[in-house]
């Protein structure tokens, strides 16, 4: 019994220690294990770190970071198995020591069947391994069924450390292998992993037993994967995708063969792999021939290969793209120079092509007519080059025309010159210039964009959408178009960029439409019915038939059925009603809730700033300075100035959204309509939305629509539920500041038309009003007594017969020449004494007395007397036929009147006597003070427009003379007096002065505008060079360019556009004068509020300048650059090559700097000297002109071209004319220019170019004074 008792209890602990030994076991392998890969975590975090190096610098540290969390994780892992193998090995040996004092023979026979089974593994190290095992991986023996006991060789610990030196892919394919290599692993070490036995093996029988396969004898069977890695690399890098262009096609089918050829693939892989590098197009192809052989791929792969070559291999085809992508290469300017190197491209292309001897068809590019078209591409400095460079290749080879080879390389080799980083500027045409009015910060000058939600966009199609009403019907028809006068037409189709020849379209011009039109007036091809000069024919209604009612019709206006609903959702308007987004908030300051006031808000997501009212300033008291921004509405851009508010807040009506708020700019042109709140009551009536009724606030009276938020209050906008309803039907939106309804909320659409009528007023001048004229005013006129007076109505009569009812009101009324006849028939036919009718003849009122012709009479009596004595034999038949009228008695001789009757006045009579006695008696000097131009300048005047302004006397009346008409013209400019005190000086009247002005100023600018200011021709260039480098000593310099207000009036359209930055209202002249002060360029008409360099932009001199390049001529080598002609300007205007301003004054500016904008200034005087002068002889210009803006700007224009006739004559100037301040401008606005602007490096020159001049000067000075 103790025996037993003594047995089970060693059974007890020899089943413990088996336990614990397990547990011990079973730990170790796992730290083990956590160990092992740990270690090959270094080894990944290596290769990770080598492969993210490689892949991007910029990723490194993150890739680092992360493989050493991953290291550490795994370590951590290692270490708390570690220590957990320690623990229970502590336990084994604990138990083992008792287990040795009471140890039984089953635990003997426990231990021998332990060593058996680690011999027969370390035996089975030597047998050969199976394919199969080889070829997985160890470590991946996964069997829920079966024992695993490994021990690895010491050989292979070996190799899996050199494995670190190898290439990165061969250690991407060791990378799955098992982690089998424990370098820290003493030889012999046995550590086993039981599992679970499966229930179908017998419990006495043997395990399965994984056999350890060694790394080095690992068949050839890993062949197939690294041809498998090696396709998809060749894949994902060696091919490329074709672009179905049949010039690309060689080149792609032999990247394409001769990859695929080195990794043999298949037919049918080789299929898959050429579908997926096709184009659209060939693929399509090629799935087409495939599915059609799908049982025979080589056949197939023949076939798409024979399709391909057909469609995209044919000379001929490769030769007509190559000529279309000649054709469309679009034609570019002499400063795109990206635009050259892409054509250079494209003739290398051709080049090579051509050289392969496959397209035979392009050796007609060797001929003269076969690169005429790619020659027009090129701009006109290019094209003389190639004409003097052709030419000498000509003279060169005998007169061979220069073959294509060596066009292509003149072309590339100009691509090359100009493209070169070592001359390119960054203000050249293809980068664009960075947008000053765009940055971070908000700045006063900032373009403001402003949608409104209840305009839709507009359609620019002038065929479609008519440009002048934004209404849907051509251009063409519109019949307020046409009755527009011709030069009206014409510059506002100008000013639209609309064709003069169609008038359809705006993507071409007159010479380059191709549209075919005619004139259905005159038959013209070259204009459509829009665009016929004169009038357009008034069409002719044929007149109703008369009804008996008189032809007035019933009036059903009344009779409308209103729908009760309706009105009491849209009221008793006119028009339905609409619904819009905006919400019921609370306004106040930050930190001020206490100051919070309701105010609706209008959500605008058109708008990109957040705008508010002028009340809301009043209301929270904000002052703050004014500050002008460009607002962009539907119906243009416009400059307005306001106020900004910072530091508010609003809050939801409940409460629970507060939404601070970004800056809001002051805006008068926020929407005020109130009806487009949603009410409760709009809601109720529309079925889908009432459930959302009691979410929207009543209308609030005294809250007034404040704000307008844009996109900068984004979470304003956001929608967080929707309701929408049945089409055409209203929807709500649920926002963070409540529920708004969008859309007609009117249930009928009927509503009674309501019609409101003004009554007209005629003031005493003879203007209509609606306005009733002062009560209080009273007019006292001398009246004739006559025998019988008429009582006046009183007050209360007054009004109470104008609508009266008579026998006569559905009859036709007769016609005013009707109603003169019946009257004379009432009055002046009677019945005489022998009752005979006698009745007026003619039927009409007495006519007129003819005016007093007595002038026109001496003036041919005269003429008749020296006939008569020129011609003695007509004298004598005249008197013979004149003795035969009196003697037949046709003829009487008239009595002799002893009282001189006066005839009627029929024209006012004036006061000549000025013009006609004292004029002439003016001195030389006398006639300059008055009329500002010579006796020699006026008489040259007179003789150019004579033929322009002369007019013919009638039988009624004189003409004006043509000096005198001139006369008149030049003292209006001369004075700026009002056109009555002119009218009284001369002797003419009012009208006839505005007439004078206006046809003199169209004279001079038809005749002599283009004689004495026009473009310089290169001699006159050459002359105004030598004037500026004799006078001022700047070399190249061929004028300066400022520009000057002329003040006007406000006018009544866009008065704000003209108010300049002085504080009144002028247009702005800009000019370039020469050094001696004459015009040669002129533009008048901007708004005063336009800046300089805008104006510069918008002129014929900025487009002709640029494109054409007339001043980029006769250039000189100053100081390593040449410098062609030049215009000198102030701060105000753009750098440019042929445009020289001052450097801006930072106050750092270097000597030589200072040096170059004093030699600047004192030549750019000239501009200001001219404007002083042509302000001086005008005084027209000076104070506010009263004359109409388009009469204002050809009085500007006039001026200046008086202006260079007097200095052209040499016409003296009094100085005293200057003493008056006449050049009061508004102060310059500096331009400001980002990066390194157009022509730096000319300026860099000159600057050299004076400090070396002024150097000179210096030596020359210092050695006058040692001598």
């Amino acid at each position: 019994m103790a025996t037993s008792s003594k047995s089970s209890v060693c059974s007890t602990r020899s089943g413990k220690s088996s336990a614990s030994s397990t547990s011990a076991a079973r730990a170790r392998a796992r730290a083990e294990a956590a160990k092992v890969r740990a270690s090959y975590a270094s080894q990944e975090a290596k290769l990770k770190m080598e492969k993210a190096t490689r892949a991007a610098q910029n990723q490194l540290e993150t890739v680092r970071i992360d493989t050493e969390l991953e290291v550490l994780t795994l370590q951590r892992e290692a270490d708390a198995a570690a220590v957990e193998a320690q623990v229970l090995e502590d336990a084994e040996l604990a138990m083992h020591g008792a287990v040795e004092r009471g140890g039984s023979e089953s635990e003997k026979v426990k231990i021998e069947r332990t060593s058996e089974y680690v011999n027969s593994q370390i035996n089975l190290q030597n047998h050969s391994p199976s394919p199969l095992l080889s070829a997985l991986p160890v470590a991946h023996v996964d069997s829920h069924n079966s024992f695993i006991t490994w021990s690895p060789a010491v050989k292979d610990i070996k190799h899996a450390q050199s494995t670190k030196n190898k290439p990165k892919s061969e250690k991407a394919d060791s990378m799955h292998l098992p982690a089998t290599y424990l370098s820290d692993l003493s030889e012999g070490a046995i550590k086993s992993e039981v599992g679970r036995t499966s229930p179908i093996m017998n419990t006495p029988a043997k395990p399965y037993i994984a056999q350890y396969i060694p790394l080095a004898s690992t068949p050839p069977q890993a062949e197939p994967l690294a041809q498998y890695l090696a396709r998809r690399d060749l894949v994902n890098s060696g091919l490329y995708q074709f672009d179905d262009k049949p010039e690309n096609y060689r080149s792609w089918y032999s990247s394409f063969t001769s990859a695929a050829r080195e990794v043999h693939l298949t037919a049918t892989q080789e299929l898959d792999l050429m579908t997926k590098w096709l184009g659209k197009e060939s693929g399509e192809m090629v799935k087409r021939i495939r599915s059609v052989h799908v049982n025979n791929p080589n056949l197939a792969l023949h076939k798409a290969w024979e399709r391909l070559r057909e469609c995209y291999a044919a000379p001929e085809i490769i030769e007509r793209s190559l000529f279309q992508r000649l054709d469309s290469f679009p034609r570019f300017s002499a400063k795109d120079h990206t635009k050259l190197r892409e054509l250079g491209d494209l003739l290398m292309e051709i080049q090579g092509a051509k050289e392969d001897g496959y397209l035979t068809g392009l050796s007609y590019l060797d001929t003269s007519r076969g690169i005429a078209p790619i020659i027009d591409k090129l701009p006109y400095g290019l094209q003389d080059k190639w004409v003097t460079t052709g030419s000498c290749y000509k003279e060169g080879n005998y007169g061979r025309f220069p073959p294509f080879e060596y066009f292509c390389n003149f072309v590339c080799y100009e691509a090359k010159k100009r493209n070169d980083p070592s001359f390119m500027h960054q203000s050249s045409v293809t980068t664009a210039k960075p947008d000053r009015s765009i940055v971070k910060s908000f700045q006063t000058n900032k373009p403001i964009s402003v949608h409104k939600t209840d305009v839709c966009a507009t359609n620019d199609d002038p065929n479609k959408i008519c440009p002048l009403h934004n209404k849907p019907h051509p251009l063409k028809k519109c019949r307020t178009f046409r009755n527009k006068p011709l030069d009206v037409r014409k510059a506002f189709l100008k000013e639209k960029g609309i064709c003069f020849k169609c008038c359809s379209s705006i993507s071409h011009l007159a010479k380059e439409c191709k549209s075919s039109v005619k004139c259905s007036e005159c038959g013209s091809n070259y204009h459509d019915v829009a665009m016929h000069p004169g009038p357009s024919p008034q069409a002719v209604k044929a007149p109703s038939p008369s009804q008996e009612d008189g032809g007035e019709g019933e009036d059903n206006s009344n009779n409308a059925v209103v729908n009760t609903s309706c009105t009491e959702v849209c009221g008793p308007s006119q028009w339905g009603r609409s619904c819009s987004k905006i919400c019921l908030v609370k306004l106040y300051p930050e930190g001020s809730k206490d100051m919070a006031i309701k105010a609706y808000v209008i959500l605008d997501d058109q708008s990109n700033r957040s705008l508010a009212r002028p009340e809301f300033f009043e209301l929270f008291n904000v002052e703050s300075e004014q500050f002008s921004y460009h607002l962009r509405t539907c119906s243009g851009i416009i400059e307005t100035s306001g106020k900004k508010a910072e530091g508010f807040q609003i809050e939801s009506l409940d409460g629970k959204v507060l939404i601070s708020l970004p800056p809001l700019i002051e805006c008068h042109e926020i929407m005020n309509n109130r009806s487009e709140i949603p009410t409760p009551s709009a809601v109720l009536y529309q079925p889908h939305l009432r459930h959302i009724a009691k979410h929207i606030p009543e209308l609030e009276p005294e809250a007034e629509i404040l704000l307008l938020l844009g996109r900068d209050v984004i979470r304003a906008h956001k929608v967080r539920q929707q309701v929408n309803g049945p089409n055409n039907a209203p929807f709500a939106q649920r926002l963070d500041l409540g529920w708004v309804v969008i859309g007609e909320v009117c249930l009928g659409n009927v509503h009674r038309p309501t019609v409101n009528t003004f009554k007209t007023n005629v003031l005493e001048s003879g203007r209509y009003s609606i306005f009733q004229p002062c009560t209080s005013f009273m007019q006292v006129k001398e009246m004739q007594q006559s025998g019988s007076t008429s009582s006046k109505a009183t007050e209360k009569t007054l009004g109470q017969t104008v609508f009266s009812r008579t026998e006569h009101d559905n009859k036709p009324a007769p016609s005013v020449e009707d109603t003169v006849f019946l009257k004379i028939m009432d009055t002046n036919v009677y019945r005489n004494d022998a009752n005979s009718w006698v009745a007026p003849l003619p039927f009409r009122e007495p006519r007129r007395r003819l005016p007093n012709n007595k002038e026109q009479v001496v003036h041919r009596f005269t003429c008749l007397q020296r006939t008569l004595k020129r011609k003695p034999e007509m004298h004598q038949q005249y008197v013979a036929f004149m003795e035969k009228i009196f003697t037949n008695g046709h003829a009487e001789i008239a009595l002799v009147l002893m009282r001189r009757r006066t005839s009627a006045v029929w024209s006012h009579p004036r006061e000549h006597k000025w013009w006609d006695t004292i004029v002439p008696e003016f001195t030389p000097e006398q006639f300059i003070q008055n009329f500002r131009v010579s006796l020699e300048s006026f008489e040259y005047i007179c003789c150019r427009l004579k033929h322009v302004l002369e007019r013919r006397n009638t039988n009624f009346r004189l003409c004006v003379p043509v000096k005198k008409r001139i006369a008149i013209a030049l003292w209006k400019l001369a004075t700026g007096s009002e056109y009555r005190s002119v009218s009284q000086l001369f002797g003419v009247g009012v009208s006839t002065v505005f007439n004078c002005v206006q046809d003199f100023c169209n004279a001079v600018i038809k005749v002599l505008l283009r004689v004495h200011i026009k473009f310089p021709d290169s001699r006159k260039l050459k002359e105004m060079a030598d004037v500026f480098e004799n006078r001022w000593n700047v070399p190249q310099c061929v004028g300066a360019i400022d520009g000057s207000h002329i003040p006007i009036i406000a006018p009544e359209k866009y008065p704000r556009d003209y108010f300049n930055r002085k504080g009144w209202h002028s247009i702005v002249m800009q000019a370039v004068v020469d050094g001696k002060g004459l015009f040669w360029d002129v533009c008048v008409g901007y708004p005063g509020s336009v800046h300089d360099a805008k104006v510069l932009r918008q002129s014929y001199l900025w487009k002709m300048l640029n494109d054409g390049q007339p001043l980029n001529q006769n250039k000189v080598h100053i100081s390593g650059c040449d410098v062609g002609y030049y215009l000198i300007g102030d701060s105000a205007y753009p750098m440019q090559n042929w445009l020289m301003k001052p450097f801006p004054d930072t106050g750092r500016l270097t000597p030589q700097q200072q040096m170059f904008n004093l030699r600047m200034s004192s030549a750019r005087s000239v501009v200001d000297l001219s404007f002083g002068r042509l302000k001086a002889r005008w005084r027209c210009l000076l104070k506010r002109n009263d004359c109409k803006l388009e009469l204002i700007k050809k009085m500007v224009l006039t001026c200046c071209v008086l202006h260079n006739i007097c200095e052209e004559h040499g016409d003296d100037f009094s100085e005293d004319l200057s003493s008056v301040h006449v050049n009061m401008q508004p102060p310059v606005q500096a331009l400001t220019e980002h990066g390194q602007p157009e022509g730096t490096d000319i300026r860099g020159a000159l600057l050299d170019y004076f400090e070396r001049q002024n150097s000179e000067i210096i030596q020359v000075t210092e050695i006058e004074v040692t001598v």
